[in-house]
């Protein structure tokens, strides 16, 4: 009998509670030792030889495993996370983060009149990429940190979010018909922001204009014009500005989304945004009061009223 031999056999006799005698000792029975055969017996390597018992079969238990790359990853971003809101002081700041972190939308918009977009989420020498506008929509991606990464389909970059929103409502103006407009209004904020202040009427703190108004509508619909160099561009100046103006039709019958401008027969002049026009020819137009600077209005013409004021009406492709 070899040394080898001699082991394993000593071990089944202990595991089994035999002595040399071949009697049974602890709380074993003979139903266990016809469980010990050599074909049951394992050895581990590098281990001392341990005995396992063979049961019968059962379905092993399932996991689902994640790669240590996912892991560290994620662990990686959550560092940073909470670095950056270290960095922060009040507790609402902080609280704007985690909100901003665990609830991204896929579509945002440029909050802020220039936002600058980089190669990598960090800021580094010559890694700007481009800009994007006020209001411009943007698919959002992954975010690191404080930083997102965005595309308008064009420009695909990273950058901060906070200078983003995930509702247009925070960029893009709403008016209400009869509301006076001062300069400080967030709407009118938001309008010339959207034109660069193209009339300079936030530096001269003027209210609500019509120019610009109208200009903001054509703008937001994907219709921007050409000016010539001429100024300014006042209402009932337009017709004669614009006239030659590649993409610009001046007409007398009114369009949808067209301008409409006049000067009554007092010299009041004015220009609006037809809103529609119906089938007996009247038409609503919106835009700024000739009378209360400012007031939001929309006007419902019949065709006898619109057609006493001798407008023109602009089309702009």
């Amino acid at each position: 009998m070899t040394v080898l031999t001699e082991v394993l056999r000593d071990l089944i006799l202990f595991a089994v509670g035999k002595t040399e005698d071949n009697k049974l000792t602890g709380n074993f029975s003979e139903s266990t030792e016809s469980k010990i055969k050599p074909e049951n017996i394992v050895l581990l390597p590098k281990t001392i030889p341990k005995i396992l018992l063979k049961e019968p079969e059962t379905e092993e238990p399932k996991y689902d495993f994640v790669s240590s790359k996912t892991l560290i990853e994620e662990k990686k971003a959550e560092l940073q996370n909470q670095v950056f809101e270290n960095t922060l002081k009040s507790k609402s700041d902080k609280e704007t983060f985690k909100k901003a972190v665990t609830n991204v939308s896929p579509i945002m918009y440029v909050a802020v009149p220039k936002v600058t977009v980089y190669a990598r989420p960090v800021l580094a020498f010559d890694s700007v990429l481009g800009y994007f506008k006020y209001a411009t929509k943007i698919s959002a991606g992954k975010q690191e940190g404080k930083w997102i990464q965005v595309s308008d389909g064009n420009l695909e970059g990273w950058v901060l979010t906070e200078f983003l929103t995930d509702s247009l409502l925070d960029v893009m103006p709403e008016f209400l018909d009869g509301v006076v407009y001062e300069a400080t209004h967030p709407q009118v904020k938001k309008l010339r922001t959207y034109i660069d202040d193209s009339f300079a009427a936030d530096v001269l703190v003027l209210p609500l204009q019509d120019v610009e108004y109208v200009t903001y509508r054509l703008i937001k619909g994907g219709r921007k014009i050409a000016w010539p160099p001429k100024r300014p561009r006042l209402a009932g100046t337009w017709k004669n500005i614009l006239r030659g103006v590649s993409g610009v039709h001046i007409g007398i019958y009114p369009n949808t989304k067209s301008v409409m401008e006049f000067v009554s027969e007092e010299g009041v002049s004015g220009v609006g945004y037809v809103e529609s026009v119906h089938p007996d020819e009247s038409i609503v137009v919106s835009g700024v009061d000739t009378k209360i600077p400012g007031r939001f209005v929309m006007n419902h013409y019949d065709k006898k009223v619109w057609q006493s004021l001798k407008p023109v009406f602009i089309d702009v492709q």
